[in-house]
């Protein structure tokens, strides 16, 4: 397996029961809809796991259609730390940030000053998406929504993967 550098390096992955690809259809609202996260270990095992590792990561994206992360100042879409925590931004951007890894780079559907691709709430399919990797956060263990009434949407949360 390849680290964050492209270098192969021996890993350790902690698979969840969720779908590769989830559907996501619920009501309207900020989030509403949500999918609690399983794991094949237990929290302490993981938490003993990232203490001895270099770093860890986990893939999260939403594939959207007429559906958006955030409506204004309202988040609509999130992730949950391990220690059931909301988070302010999607992946892909630091801890504490709100925002999707493309607004880092200014470079949103909806131009520079766009939080994520999904925000622009047409019929478009858009894609957000991007690496958690801070260990203090890791595991995600819920992935809530709330704008998915008349809309589409999917996501996609990888498995939990250590190195070094």
């Amino acid at each position: 397996m390849s680290d964050s550098n492209g270098n192969l390096r021996a890993a350790t992955v902690v698979r969840h029961g969720l779908n590769p690809r989830t559907l996501v259809n619920g009501p309207a609202g900020s989030l509403n809809t949500a999918f609690a996260v399983g794991y094949e270990a237990i929290t302490t095992q993981m938490k003993a796991l990232m203490s001895v590792s270099a770093h860890c990561r986990q893939w999260l994206q939403f594939d959207c259609l007429a559906s958006v992360i955030y409506s204004g100042a309202t988040q609509r879409t999130g992730w949950y730390s391990r220690q059931n925590q909301l988070q302010p931004g999607w992946s892909g951007v630091p801890s504490a940030t709100a925002g999707c890894a493309c607004s880092l780079r200014g470079q949103c559907a909806g131009g520079p000053t766009a939080k994520c691709n999904c925000d622009q709430d047409d019929q478009v399919w858009r894609t957000d998406g991007g690496w958690i990797t801070d260990m203090d956060l890791l595991p995600v263990s819920k992935v809530a929504f709330g704008d998915s009434v008349a809309s589409n949407g999917y996501f996609t949360l990888g498995n939990l993967t250590c190195f070094g």
